[in-house]
């Protein structure tokens, strides 16, 4: 558009001495309707003076009044109480909440707690809004794994017909979790001098790894891994092991304990899970005593195994193990136990190449 002085005059229809009032008109390259002459007129004034146009609006007041919202969501979503995937196969930052929960359960969650004040409700999009691009958040899935106490309570709560009895069954989960919670708070505590120390097996790797079909009903070769994370470094090792009995267990932990432990330490704690055929059993007790008593060094003076609550055994040997089931995924084809060594290997781990044998 350039502004150019209109060619035609029109008659003055005041009286005589009124002069005509200059006018600047738009010339426009391009066809316009007829009910955007007047906006265009107005700007074709202004450059002709030489301005800028400028907004004489107020500007943006919609996010104004919903920064009050925004802000009423944002606090309600990020009280809720999640936690990371403990089998998170990656270094992510995700948080999950519960898995009967979803995000149209939670907008109408958050349209309850602000009924005193009707102003803060929001609408669903806008909370699905917040809720993605603001927060990092899940859902889990539904538990495979649950522990039979905790089931039962659960069924016991919603069956109870009196308040009396549901309290007490309440009580009863309240005290059952508490326990669980407490070979936790077990762990984060490091005393001075206090080596830590978390064991576990990984699933049985088969050789040959191989797609085809007929290899899977065929009889193989198996591998079997234990787990060593060492709380305090940070560090895991890994020792490949006959089998999965007490024996074999015992044997690992007995091996590790002679070769990998550091100097100037006087107790050592052992976090393993509570399985009958592995850990808790005489065999077990038995392999830590001797090596207290006949290998141990003099500084240390006892030795503490640790079993958590059954069906709340979450250990960090677990996440490492899941992490390198992430890579063995990537590899359909296994033909040797070189290639098994070398992705172990690939975790930037002391793996522990000795074989042992059934005692």
């Amino acid at each position: 558009m350039s502004v150019r002085e209109p060619k035609r005059k029109r008659p003055c229809t005041g009286t005589p001495t009124e002069k005509a009032k200059p006018r600047s008109i738009p010339k426009v390259y391009y066809f316009c309707i007829v009910g955007f002459r007047n906006r265009l007129n107005t700007v074709a004034k202004i450059l002709d003076k030489g301005d800028i146009p400028r907004e004489r609006r107020e500007g943006d007041r919609k996010s104004a009044k919903l920064a009050t919202k925004k802000c009423q969501v944002k606090t309600f979503i990020g009280s809720l109480k999640g936690c990371e995937s403990h089998y998170s196969r990656s270094k992510s930052k995700c948080v999950y909440l519960a898995s009967n929960l979803n995000v149209p359960k939670l907008h109408k969650m958050y349209n309850r707690s602000v009924e005193h004040d009707t102003s803060l409700r929001v609408s669903f999009s806008m909370f699905r809004w917040i809720f993605v691009d603001d927060f990092n958040v899940g859902f889990r899935s539904p538990s495979s794994d649950c522990y039979t106490t905790c089931i039962r309570l659960q069924h016991q709560i919603h069956s109870a017909k009196d308040n009396t009895s549901k309290i007490n069954i309440l009580m009863q989960l309240r005290v059952h979790k508490l326990r669980a919670n407490e070979f936790y708070d077990l762990a984060k505590q490091l005393p001075p001098s206090t080596y830590y120390m978390c064991f576990d097996l990984q699933h049985i790797q088969s050789l040959h790894r191989t797609p085809i079909q007929e290899a899977f009903y065929s009889r193989q070769i198996y591998f079997i891994h234990c787990a060593v994370w060492q709380w305090t470094v940070k560090h895991q090792n890994f020792i490949r092991q006959a089998g999965r009995c007490s024996t074999e267990m015992s044997s690992a932990v007995l091996h590790y304990l002679s070769h990998c432990l550091p100097d100037n330490i006087s107790s050592v704690r052992l976090f393993c899970e509570g399985c009958g055929g592995q850990n808790k059993n005489k065999p077990a007790v038995h392999t830590l005593t001797h090596w207290l008593r006949q290998s141990a060094s003099e500084s240390i003076k006892n030795i503490l195994m640790i079993f958590p609550v059954t069906g709340h055994s979450f250990l960090p040997a677990d996440r490492v193990l899941g992490r390198v089931e992430k890579l063995l995924r990537k590899r359909p084809l296994i033909t040797t136990k070189r290639e098994y060594e070398a992705i172990y290997s690939s975790r930037k781990c002391a793996c522990i190449r000795k074989r042992l044998e059934t005692a």
